[in-house]
């Protein structure tokens, strides 16, 4: 721990300002406090106002990864205790093993802890400054993302069910420590962050220096062009929006409208229907991939193009962006007599409701001795009322249902006999007769895709 020692002005200027542009209903304030400088200042700066929030509260991360860390636990709760603060103290496992590396893996784990304090109307403060975001630019740069990775990080953004607020991304770094100086406050040092194997560190240590060498204002400049980027993305998410409202219709985007998009356009439509739907943004090599090969195949093909939870089917002139199907169930699934509801596979869930002249008749679903749902294998024929008998494949064909969906179809089977199939109807054989207002069982089904798929209010 570092003891610490002009003017503090704009650091508080800036928090109070940033609170009285927020609408948090008179929910929860919370600080992202790790003990370090930056959330020292913030939480201090916080507690101090002139008016301080009523519903204040400090959250502390114990990561378990330093050999301090039930030290660090115990001076956030002491400096807690001091300002009057009520400390909440999490304590996780971090994934050593993550696929993006220690530093990913302790920060997914720390905000999935945060969202699940943050309630409705509730506001997370976070401490990033000015050289947080120069430095996260720079990363988003050599990875090569567009405007809205160069974005950075928003002053607010939505978070869980609340919000997520950084009032210090216009105060540089030395702001913060000449504010730590003049309170005597005491932070957290941490060993880690002088490790040159994680890139912040790496980028903190290395090109920055050299850049404000050079430039001097560089945090500065970089910070603002990160603003530019963020004016410019939210220009584009506009654009798709507008788009997505005369392309997208249901779970499906119109191709031929799609593709008289300009490429810019129709990238960003992309993105922004695959953050609607909840969907992961695949690399720049797939969503290629999703536009020749999807979009731009026969009518009558059915492409497909994965890449890790996602992909995009085309059926007809529709293109779908979905969770990738679970495997087809082929086993026979026995149906009580009895019950209402059956659920098979998580996606496909079935109910039946008595209804007079529908469905099928009653008193064929009360004598049978073996009700069965099953999936389609080939070869099902299927003899439906004024349409007499006709293969399976063709009523499926001629209901415009997906080649790729076909498989999750299901059908109900009295004593081995076909009876109903979803989407398509009840075999003449077990009908309920309309015109004798037969008591039947109308079966509902939930298709796959409205299992699947979740759309996002952005």
């Amino acid at each position: 721990m570092v003891n610490s020692n002009p003017d503090g002005g704009p650091v508080s200027a800036a928090l109070e300002h940033f609170l009285a542009q927020q609408q948090y209903c008179n929910g929860q304030i919370f600080i992202a406090y790790s003990g370090g400088l930056d959330s020292s200042v913030l939480l201090h700066a916080a507690s101090h106002l002139a008016h301080p929030p009523e519903n204040l509260k400090a959250i502390h991360i114990h990561h378990g990864l330093s050999q301090q860390a039930d030290q660090w636990q115990q001076h956030c709760q002491n400096q807690c205790e001091q300002w009057s603060v009520r400390c909440r103290v999490r304590r996780v496992k971090v994934d050593r093993a993550h696929s993006q590396g220690l530093e990913a893996a302790a920060r997914e784990v720390r905000y999935r802890v945060f969202s699940e304090f943050v309630e409705k109307n509730d506001l997370l403060l976070s401490a990033h400054h000015q050289d947080d975001q120069a430095e996260t630019l720079l990363l988003q740069l050599m990875r090569g993302s567009g405007v809205n990775g160069l974005s950075a990080m928003p002053v607010i953004t939505s978070f869980g069910q609340g919000q997520l607020g950084r009032p210090f991304l216009d105060c540089s770094r030395a702001t913060l420590e000449q504010y730590a100086r003049l309170h005597n406050l005491r932070w957290i040092e941490d060993d880690s962050n002088s490790d040159l194997r994680f890139d912040r560190n790496y980028v903190r240590a290395k090109l920055m220096p050299v850049l404000r060498e050079r430039w001097p204002a560089g945090s500065k400049t970089i910070a603002r062009s990160a603003r530019l980027c963020a004016a410019a993305a939210s220009q584009i998410k506009q654009q798709a929006r507008q788009d997505s409202e005369q392309i997208c219709h249901a779970a499906a985007l119109d191709i031929s409208r799609l593709n008289a998009l300009m490429p810019a356009r129709r990238d960003s439509l992309l993105r922004f229907w695959l953050t609607k739907r909840g969907l992961p943004i695949p690399s720049e090599k797939v969503l290629r991939r999703v536009l020749q090969e999807a979009c731009q195949a026969r009518a009558d093909a059915t492409p497909l193009v994965a890449w890790p939870g996602a992909e995009a089917r085309r059926h007809q002139n529709k293109l779908y962006l979905m969770p990738p199907l679970p495997a087809a169930w082929h086993e026979s699934i026995l149906w009580s007599q009895t019950e209402q509801l059956l659920t098979i596979n998580r996606i496909v869930t079935l109910r039946q409701t008595r209804v007079k002249g529908k469905g099928i008749a009653l008193h064929h679903w009360d004598a049978a001795s073996r009700i069965e749902v099953r999936f389609r294998q080939g070869g099902e024929i299927c003899d439906l009322p004024a349409r007499g008998r006709r293969e399976l494949k063709r009523l499926l064909h001629e209901a415009d249902i997906a080649a790729w969906l076909r498989a999750y179809i299901p059908m109900i089977y009295l004593d081995g006999k076909l009876a109903w199939v979803a989407g398509i109807g009840t075999c003449q054989a077990f009908c309920a007769a309309a015109e004798s207002q037969a008591m039947g069982f109308s079966m509902q089904w939930h298709k796959p895709l409205d299992e699947l798929i979740e759309i996002k209010s952005i």
